[in-house]
């Protein structure tokens, strides 16, 4: 039943591990989401736990089977591509926590994340680099 209900787009464990070696090749600092997907997508939106329909579809612009993890420590980043989810990955928030951008979907090539320089300590929350 779970596969059928995951049918329409696929999830990717392996992308979040791309997503975690490039993002500590950077020493920690950045992420170009473009560098680690190896498939055609035109934006990623982030989702974040326990996301609630609604709030996902009016982030996607359309409507979606529900992506949100039910884990605090997780997030998860959905490829969209014509309005469709073409693949998505849920990603641990300590390697890489991308919430701080759950409203936004940034579009191939702009996808570039930075750790905030208004964190401090070990926090590896990112943003937007050209927000």
């Amino acid at each position: 039943m779970l596969g059928f209900l995951l049918g329409a787009c696929s999830s990717t464990p392996d992308l979040s591990s791309e997503i975690e070696i490039e993002f500590e090749k950077s020493g920690w600092k950045e992420i170009d989401l473009n560098k680690v997907t190896n498939f055609e997508w035109d934006r990623v939106c982030i989702v974040g736990p326990y996301s609630q329909q609604e709030h996902q579809d009016n982030i996607f612009g359309f409507h979606s089977e529900l992506l949100s993890s039910g884990n605090d420590g997780e997030s998860v980043l959905a490829f969209i591509t014509n309005n469709k989810v073409v693949k998505h990955v849920t990603h641990p928030r300590n390697k890489g926590d991308f919430l701080g951008s759950v409203s936004k979907c940034p579009e191939n090539g702009k996808a570039v994340f930075i750790r905030d320089p208004k964190e401090k300590g070990t926090s590896l929350k990112l943003v937007l680099k050209n927000a």
